[in-house]
């Protein structure tokens, strides 16, 4: 869940996620950066460090103030081209033009609040993984993990793998939220390029990590990414009893029958069943049964909306719940409205209730429930009451 932010700093923050990819949008299209994987690479060295303005409100405001009179120059200019008041027109341009330099030179010129503004910038930042959260990639990033990173990172993500003792740095807990602090690209480019201690990737100083870009292709890279992210949410709702980060709805093979897909019933709860029972149902959700990859042909689905035998979606949603794949069954969630995992039910499940969920906000208090209303009931309730900001690199998604 994001941490609540004030209103002026969110608008600040989507301000200059739009002028970021509003500028590398036009350096595409006039031809001026290059591309990978069909997306545009960041043309400039550094960018707005987002992530910093999102926890330092004093240099957020000045860049805020800064941004405002920038604004207000260029107003002043447009009014000077204006020949009916030009004069007067030219005399507010000057002085808005130097208010508006001295704030930016003032915040630019300060290495710390420079430090706290720009950050270097990896030319993926602003790229999305063209695989998404997909159960198929997540299953195929699983060996390729096991293979290239587990040994320092460990078979858990912990950073306590084999070889960890004898790096430079010891690798960080990918368990901790650390995935969801940076941007996909900017993920992606750390495990293609490397990183430097102290150093922007590829200059000269000790590797923290060493590149794999001439180990696996990129979309290896993205698979190993998408299975980091299901093992990191089932190691922290292991390590915590709830996941630090949201965690979305996998995509996956699914048969719905003569119902509408799985993705046409936007806006609708799932309720996501590891089988090969299924409960009753009920009307404030529809129902997906996920079935093991030795169920039985002839296993009764009637009772379930949309039924996936996909033995990929089996093992993500066991990394996602923390259990072995043999140990899922009985396992159950519920997504919300937007494609959000937000409750987890273990077996044997007797019923619902709002401390069922697990992507929670602790700052907020459970909302009371509704005289009569059952368990399901008051766990919706406290979903729709808590809607999922979620940040990624500081920005909104």
């Amino acid at each position: 869940m994001a941490a609540t932010a004030p209103a002026w700093l969110e608008f600040l923050l989507w301000l200059l996620q739009g002028l970021q990819t509003g500028l590398l949008g036009l350096a595409d299209a006039l031809g001026l950066t290059r591309r990978l994987d069909g997306q545009p690479l960041w043309p400039l060295p550094w960018r707005f460090a987002s992530e910093m303005l999102r926890v330092d409100f004093g240099v957020a405001r000045r860049l805020a103030l800064a941004l405002a009179a920038a604004a207000v120059v260029a107003l002043a200019l447009l009014l000077a081209l204006w020949r009916p008041l030009r004069r007067p027109a030219l005399v507010v341009g000057a002085l808005a033009a130097g208010i508006g330099a001295g704030f930016l030179g003032a915040l630019l010129l300060q290495p710390s609040s420079r430090a706290a503004v720009l950050a270097e910038a990896a030319p993926t930042h602003f790229h999305r993984s063209p695989l998404s959260f997909d159960s198929t990639a997540v299953a195929d990033g699983e060996p390729l993990y096991a293979a290239h990173c587990a040994a320092c990172h460990g078979s858990d993500g912990r950073g306590e793998g084999p070889r960890a003792a004898g790096l430079p740095m010891w690798p960080p807990d990918l368990s901790r939220g650390l995935l969801w602090q940076k941007s996909d690209g900017e993920l992606f480019w750390h495990v293609r390029h490397g990183t430097v201690t102290g150093r922007r990737p590829g200059s000269a100083g000790e590797s923290a990590l060493h590149g794999f870009a001439d180990t696996l292709s990129d979309r290896d890279i993205w698979a190993t990414l998408a299975y980091l992210q299901a093992l990191a949410a089932g190691q922290s709702l292991l390590r915590t009893g709830r996941w630090v980060t949201p965690v979305p709805l996998p995509a996956l093979d699914v048969d719905c029958g003569s119902g509408p897909a799985l993705a046409e019933r936007a806006g609708v709860r799932l309720r996501v069943v590891a089988g090969p029972d299924v409960p009753l149902p009920d009307p404030r959700l529809d129902t997906l049964l996920l079935l093991p990859p030795d169920a039985d042909a002839g296993t009764d689905t009637a009772a379930a909306d949309c039924v996936s035998r996909s033995a990929q979606a089996w093992k993500t949603f066991a990394l996602i719940a923390g259990v072995a794949p043999e140990q899922l069954a009985g396992t159950q969630w519920i997504a919300d409205r937007q494609g959000w995992l937000r409750a987890l039910g273990r077996p044997p499940l007797a019923g619902w209730s709002d401390a069922d969920m697990v992507c929670r906000s602790d700052a907020a208090p459970a909302p009371k429930a509704a005289a009569g209303e059952d368990g399901l009931g008051a766990l919706i309730a406290r979903m729709d009451a808590e809607p999922v900001r979620a940040i990624r690199g500081a920005y909104i998604h």
